[in-house]
């Protein structure tokens, strides 16, 4: 809901109800989540200045290049989620990554975890199948 209280117009309209989620394991509590019922823009009010596609953490919002939706009632331009959904073919795909740019942090995090998990698997491999050293009793014999 960071798209409907950054937007400085208010014309994102997001009404949601809370579901109770049964325990996942015997013992467990219950979780509560939000199911969305209603995301609704109304384009009256809109004054297209991107405040909620910057701030949208999931990437859920997006420019189109579609221009075309003039209604003869000012009524009709509130759009609901479904009118919304209609324009999902006409966004352009995200340019791609700039390969000189600086790895994120959290991938690089990631890759060091995941490379320190490796070696320590590989050095315990390792040792697994080198024979065993001889004991000091077993040379004294």
């Amino acid at each position: 809901m960071l798209c409907a209280r950054e937007c400085p117009d208010w014309c994102i309209y997001i009404d949601s109800h809370k579901e109770t989620v049964p325990a996942a394991a015997p013992g467990g509590r219950e979780r509560s989540r939000n199911v969305l019922d209603r995301f609704a823009i109304d384009f009256s009010l809109c004054m297209y200045c991107g405040i909620c596609i910057e701030v949208c953490p999931f990437d859920a919002l997006f420019w189109s290049p579609e221009f075309e939706y003039a209604e003869t009632d000012i009524l009709e331009l509130t759009h609901e989620r479904d009118k919304l959904r209609e324009w999902m073919w006409t966004v352009p795909e995200p340019p791609a990554l700039d390969p000189a740019a600086e790895e994120p942090k959290e991938i690089a995090a990631a890759r060091k975890s995941a490379e320190k998990v490796r070696t320590q698997r590989e050095e315990e491999a390792a040792a697994a199948a080198a024979p065993p050293a001889p004991t000091d009793q077993e040379g004294q014999a």
